[in-house]
């Protein structure tokens, strides 16, 4: 049983941490199948905004094609506590289909490791309006890699409902060749695009 602090400061002004207790054994860390549970999950921090989740599940889901260890994670009720326009908390859930690109010179964590993943988010708006997120398994998977903190590369697609005008498939792309400096495109099909920059 493990507990274990994080703290960051993200480049861009903003400070994250928390704690969360999570039981691992040698067995799991040796199979390609299994499920780490995470306990707890507690006082984490946007800046000073405390975030909350209602629990979250981490499972080794086998090898892919290419013999590379996939995971499946899932976030329920992610839960962010601030002031919002005329809310105080927003909220949202996710689950995730990963797959580990390791580099294949040292059986160490390195620089050159790398996830590309997939999945969805569904949650609301600080404008009350409801969005789901898609990223697709085929062809637009978001990457992260050992080097950076961001998603540096990747496609989603992105449904708003709820307001006076809904908007579907809205394309949020993170744009490969900016490296590492978080910038991502924003496109409406048949009107307009938008470049920006995470903080």
């Amino acid at each position: 049983n493990e507990s274990r602090h994080w703290h960051h400061y993200d480049g861009n002004g903003h400070y994250r941490m928390g704690t969360f207790d999570y039981m691992i054994d040698s067995a799991f860390l040796a199979a390609t199948t299994g499920v780490c549970p995470i306990s707890v999950y507690k006082t984490f921090y946007f800046d000073s905004l405390p975030t909350n989740v209602q629990n979250i599940s981490i499972e080794k889901t086998g090898l892919s094609a290419a013999g590379n260890q996939t995971f499946k994670a899932t976030f329920n009720n992610i839960t962010m506590s601030g002031s919002y326009a005329d809310k105080t908390t927003i909220s949202f859930s996710a689950e995730f289909d990963y797959e580990l690109f390791k580099d294949p010179s040292t059986p160490y964590s390195s620089s050159n490791d790398y996830f590309l993943f997939s999945g969805n988010i569904q949650g609301g708006t600080t404008s009350d309006l409801n969005y789901n997120i898609v990223i697709s398994p085929d062809t637009s998977r978001y990457k992260i890699d050992y080097q950076c903190w961001y998603t540096i590369e990747g496609k989603s697609m992105v449904t708003i409902s709820g307001g006076p005008v809904p908007s579907d498939n809205i394309i949020l792309n993170f744009i490969a060749d900016d490296g590492c400096a978080n910038f991502y495109e924003v496109t409406f099909p048949g009107m307009f695009s938008t470049k920006s920059h995470i903080e």
